[in-house]
This record gives C-alpha cells, structure tokens and sequence, in this order.
C-alpha cells in the first residue's frame, strides 16, 4: 500500500476536523439542549448553522455514514417533528458518535504509518510504537 504526503495530511485534517465537530460544535449544543429557556426550534437553528459544513466536507472525505446520519437528523429538522427531548437525544447520540470517531482517528490509526513512506536517515528508518517498547 502507499501512502503520500496528501494523504497523510488529509487523515491528519480529518482528524483534527472529526474532533472539532464533537468537542467544539455539538458539546456544546448538547449542553445548550439542558438550557430551560431555549426551545427545541431554537436549538435546531443553531445545529443547522454549524453542522452540515463539517458533516458535509467529512463525507466528502470518506466519512460517508457520519455524512448519511447527519442528513437524516436535519431531514427531520426540517420536518419540526422532533420534541426538545428527541433533539437532545439525538444530539448525545450524535455527539457520542462523533466522538468515538475521534478517539478512533487518535488513539488507534497507526499514525506510524508515515515512517513506512519516506526515506529517513539511518537513525530513522524503522518505527517501533512506544506501546511495544
């Protein structure tokens, strides 16, 4: 298998974008939806502002189910047939995912995987993960 530079650096924006999206945009619709003042049409507009850019590039960079499930929540959006209770958990669950996406693309890609693809001085040609010591 090879690997570029662009798609090693694609993977890293995925990354940095999959995080984005569950820490810095849903958690904190997910708290807004604890928020007693703002109504379940309040809080779909803020979703609708924010989310289908980030789903929508994710898909296009093969993030194809999260990019699915993202349309059908804002297909029901657009219905106005969700109660705060359904939009809240359905954005924990989305939140969840989105989340575990990113621990996924963090804690688990081989990101050593660049090492096998260019070449390195003598001192650094060979990658051994720090987990196997």
């Amino acid at each position: 298998m090879s690997f570029s530079l662009f798609k090693i650096e694609s993977l890293i924006f995925v990354y940095s974008l999959t995080r984005d999206l569950s820490m810095y945009t849903l958690y904190p619709i997910a708290r807004l939806c604890r928020d007693e003042q703002l109504g379940v049409r309040q809080l779909e507009r803020v979703y609708m502002e924010i989310d289908p850019t980030y789903t929508n590039l994710l898909g296009s960079y093969g993030m194809k189910r999260l990019r699915e499930l993202a349309r059908v929540f804002r297909g029901m959006i657009a219905e106005k047939i969700l109660t705060k209770d359904e939009f809240r958990y359905l954005i924990d669950s989305f939140t969840f995912y989105t989340n575990m996406l990113a621990q996924w693309s963090y804690f688990y890609y081989p990101w050593g995987i660049g090492c096998a693809c260019f070449r390195f001085d003598e001192e650094h040609q060979s990658y051994t993960p720090e987990t196997e010591g």
